[in-house]
């Protein structure tokens, strides 16, 4: 369970707007901020300095490790220059968005604003999940705070990351990222215009496409994955049994239920073996090269922690490879070489690893990238076999092992080898694909030569993976676009669904009534429209929920989510707009209806100005001094005076008898079909 949130003097109130809204084209935070206690910390301190411009982008680039392809916003850079005054309300509001970068979501925009008389106290920044833009404020308050009057012998980045709401925000976006291989995918379908949905609980679940034409990936596990492949691959005992029927190499092993039965296999198999448990993953558990009895008995408690099960292996040398097979084709190999430094003859091995953990590409455990070398009980036992510690210096050019295993969650890296792999190992791969039924396996392969057939060189079959993290395949960017791009055309196969066409219909009653006329239209052309409005949800003629609907978020995944549905219809009201905004992040018609008060005119122009779609609107929406773009609209005729000089100044006009909504309803499901 995680940690609740350290009191945050300093924000008032923090409110979260779930898309467009009054206030923001899409979701955003509203933050209010006790003004006169920043002043009061602030005091003093009126201009910007070259130190703590310095000590904001060091806590950024260094406090969480940021990719080195990143870069900060040209309006906090702007913030940041020397000299000018120090705009605090300016800068917390950029961090916001700045702090969010770190975690690699997509967030641009914000502002300042106020709330009342006097000096603006409130900020509104984009965000891409709520908790992750609520934790955002007080961390962005702390690490201003510490960069302006922390003196300089007591300031460090990590120590201004340590602090209880910069540590807190860090977790609870961890939690809330997607790890690196749903990130790739995501990304794929973005450049593919394929829709993509996260889940909004953090679980690593991320939908493509709406409605009838959604697919699903959890993990690397795909829809299409089948439970058959995923019980064998669970199972590195069977798996083994099953590569051995076909002639494929894998080490003999042995399972063991005890200490002593693990002493036993080792030595019936010979030392040095590999323990492991019999159904881990990422490296828990395993221990390689195990040589005495006592390593075994150790080796066997620590694999037990992470199954009832273990399993003892004869130990193969080689070179440790994941090949990746996507849709039975093979489409990246990735050479894993264990978490090493190489000396410089000056340094000691601790200061190496220091060095190492500096790498931009290196991030905390925690963050889904290549992690930073962490120093355990593991370091220090390869060290000792080479006689070393960690204030050894080694000399020029020497490679140090520092763990045994290869992966990447304890600080390895890896080398794009597809080239070198020869065809027979290829067609290995691809074999075990189609024997297990995987969709997307990783497939480990020890090998001294990759570009050697496996049947001429001792080699074996490690293990496979159903859920292979990507992160070997995660850089360079061709790399990783190429493995992306392969699995979402498999899990995509006849190329990017159509969106989901969505109507939005702003009102109050007329709104509900507007939307029933739309649903039947619809219908009556063979579409399964999906309606969220204060009536439930109706999904073609079926009513699946009764409660009412608010055009939330809610409400728009239960449109864009039910299998079923291949159009939206949502209702949104003047309230719920100002409150909480529209669910939506994009909609293809707007309509209008109700009075066109004041108030309504302000709401209508805030819609229009956050997706670009053809406006239905009545005259009255139009008159002097209205907002709305006139070349998108599409109005009422009621036979007023405004729908007949809208139509000279080039607009078009929809026939509206006996105030009906037909003709509208018809107008917006030919925009569909179309």
């Amino acid at each position: 369970m995680m940690r609740p949130q350290p009191p945050a003097p300093l924000v008032l109130s923090s409110h979260a707007f779930e898309g467009p809204s009054r206030h923001f084209p899409r979701r955003a935070v509203l933050a209010r901020l006790d003004r006169a206690a920043l002043d009061t910390r602030f005091a003093g301190h009126e201009t910007m300095t070259p130190r703590t411009a310095a000590r904001l982008r060091h806590v950024l680039l260094a406090g969480i490790r940021r990719l080195h392809t990143a870069s900060f916003s040209p309006g906090f850079e702007e913030l940041l220059q020397p000299g000018q005054p120090l705009r605090v309300m300016r800068l917390l509001a950029s961090l916001c968005v700045e702090v969010q970068h770190l975690n690699e979501e997509r967030v641009e925009g914000w502002q300042v604003v106020k709330s009342g008389p006097g000096k603006p106290d409130s900020i509104l920044f984009a965000c891409e999940t709520d908790e992750v833009g609520h934790c955002a404020v007080p961390a962005a308050c702390e690490i201003l705070i510490g960069a302006v009057t922390t003196p300089v012998d007591q300031w460090s980045a990590r120590g201004a990351m340590a602090l209880p709401h910069a540590s807190h925000f860090r977790i609870v976006a961890s939690i809330h990222a997607l790890n690196l291989g749903m990130k790739m995918i995501s990304d794929a379908a973005g450049r593919a215009g394929v829709t993509t949905i996260r889940s909004a609980d953090g679980r690593p679940q991320v939908q493509f496409g709406e409605g009838r034409h959604q697919h699903h990936n959890n993990n690397i596990i795909t829809d299409s994955t089948p439970e058959i492949g995923l019980r064998i691959a669970g199972s590195k005992l069977l798996t083994s049994l099953m590569l051995e029927r076909l002639g494929l190499p894998v080490p003999e092993n042995a399972l063991a239920s005890s200490a002593e039965e693990t002493v036993a296999a080792a030595r019936r198999i010979g030392f040095p073996v590999v323990v492991k448990p019999e159904n881990g993953a990422q490296g828990r558990g395993v221990t390689v090269g195990v040589s005495g009895d006592e390593e075994a008995r150790a080796a066997f408690e620590a694999a037990r922690r992470y199954g009832r099960d273990v399993l003892v292996e004869r130990f193969v040398a080689g070179q440790d490879h994941r090949m990746l097979v996507v849709g039975g084709r093979l489409v990246a190999v990735a050479q894993r070489v264990a978490a090493h430094v190489v000396g410089d003859g000056a340094s000691s091995i601790a200061q190496l690893i220091n060095e190492r953990n500096k790498e931009p590409y290196r991030r905390p455990k925690g963050f889904h990238m290549r992690v930073q070398i962490s120093v355990d009980s593991e370091v220090h036992r390869v060290l000792a076999a080479e006689g070393l510690t960690m204030q050894s210096v080694p000399a020029q050019g020497r490679t140090v092992r520092l763990r045994r295993t290869a992966n990447l969650s304890t600080g390895g890296d890896a080398l794009d080898v597809l080239d070198q792999v020869h065809p027979e190992n290829r067609a290995m791969a691809e074999l075990i694909a189609r024997l297990t039924r995987l969709d997307i396996v990783g497939i480990d392969f020890l090998t001294p030569d990759i570009s050697v057939p496996f049947q001429a060189i001792p080699c074996a079959i490690n293990e496979i993976n159903t859920q292979p993290g990507l992160d070997p395949h995660g850089m360079p960017d061709d790399l990783s676009e190429r493995v992306s791009d392969a699995i979402l055309a498999m899990v995509i196969p006849n190329g990017p669904p159509p969106a989901m066409p969505i109507a939005l219909v702003y009102g109050e009653e007329d709104a509900t009534a507007a939307a029933r006329c739309l649903h039947d239209a619809l219908l009556a052309r063979g579409r399964q429209p999906a309606r969220a409005t204060q009536e439930g949800l109706v999904v073609g003629d079926v009513t699946v929920e009764r409660t009412p609907l608010h055009g939330d978020r809610a409400a728009a995944r239960m449109l864009r989510h039910h299998p079923r549905a291949d159009c939206g219809i949502l209702t949104i009201n003047a309230r719920a707009l100002h409150d909480q905004g529209v669910g939506l992040d994009h909609w293809d018609a707007l309509i209008l209806t109700g009075p066109a008060t004041k108030a309504r005119l302000g709401d209508a122009a805030a819609l229009a100005d956050a997706v670009n779609c053809p406006i239905f609107a009545h005259p009255a929406f139009v008159g002097a001094g209205s907002p709305l773009p006139r070349d998108r609209l599409i109005l009422l005729d009621d036979g007023s005076p405004d729908a007949a000089g809208h139509t000279r100044n080039g607009g078009r006009l929809l026939a509206f008898r006996n105030g009906s909504n037909r003709d509208v309803a018809d107008a917006v499901a030919d925009l569909f079909d179309a």
